[in-house]
């Protein structure tokens, strides 16, 4: 087996994360000055205002450069394809077409 599934479902949910915390700092990123006030360490308020508007920005950048590259690769199809079969079809843990499966199973 070239990729577990494991290994596969973080792949593909790396995106989306990266997504969720790109969009906790830009509400942290909101409240810096209230939060220096009463001294709650987000990483806005650690790194400062422009260094974290770099990381959201990166994140975002990384974040839409893999969903492109799975996209090329054929895995958010088999993904979609997954999801609406309801899983794996035999002893492997893979669904047919998953790019981590051999052809002879």
């Amino acid at each position: 087996m070239l990729l577990g599934m494991s290994t596969l479902l973080l792949v593909v949910l790396a995106p989306t994360a990266l997504l969720q915390v790109a969009r906790m700092m830009v509400m942290n990123l909101r409240d810096r000055r209230s939060d220096e006030l009463v001294d709650k360490r987000t990483l806005p308020v650690i790194i400062g205002y422009q260094p974290a508007v770099r990381v959201i920005v990166a994140g975002q950048f990384v974040a839409y450069g893999l969903l492109t590259l799975l996209a090329v690769l054929g895995w958010l199809r088999w993904l979609t394809g997954a999801v609406a079969a309801g899983g794996p079809d035999d002893r492997s843990g893979l669904p047919r077409g998953c790019p981590g499966r051999r052809a002879s199973q």
